[in-house]
Formats: C-alpha cells, sequence, structure tokens
C-alpha cells in the first residue's frame, strides 16, 4: 500500500513519516518551502509541490492509496 503524506516536512508530518517507514509502509511526500527532516531511501518524494495548485495536487496524489493530509499554512 502506498501512503502519500502531505506536510512531511512540518511537526506532525514527521511524527507521521517515522512511524510509516517503521510500519514498513511506502510513503510518498512532498516539499515546498522547507526541506524534509527526515532522509530515507525508502520514501518517494517530490520537490517544489505548492497544495494550492490543482495541477501539482493531481501529481501528488496520483498512485496513492491512501492520503494523509497534514499540509497547511503556518500563520504567525
Amino acid at each position: 500500500m502506498k501512503i502519500l503524506l502531505t506536510g512531511g516536512s512540518g511537526f506532525i508530518g514527521t511524527h507521521y513519516l517515522t512511524e510509516l517507514l517503521e510500519r514498513g509502509a511506502l510513503v510518498k511526500t512532498h516539499t515546498h518551502e522547507k526541506p524534509l527532516q527526515i532522509q530515507d531511501s525508502r520514501l518517494e518524494v517530490l520537490e517544489n509541490i505548492d497544495l494550492t495548485k490543482l495541477e501539482d495536487c493531481f501529481k501528488l496524489v496520483e498512485g496513492a492509496d491512501y492520503v494523509i493530509h497534514c499540509g497547511g499554512q503556518v500563520a504567525h
């Protein structure tokens, strides 16, 4: 099963990535402005994906069985 995780470079997303990899899942995630904190050869990473662009969203979800959505804009 392939799981797509949005927001994989954030605090919550990083914890999801760690747990999913420990459980043997195939994980696909992306970067936008912030790099991933986890480097693992089992990750499929799409670079420079903007979730506010529909084309990028379609590209990202392609081939995923499940989606865990943790991405969002951070307001300071």
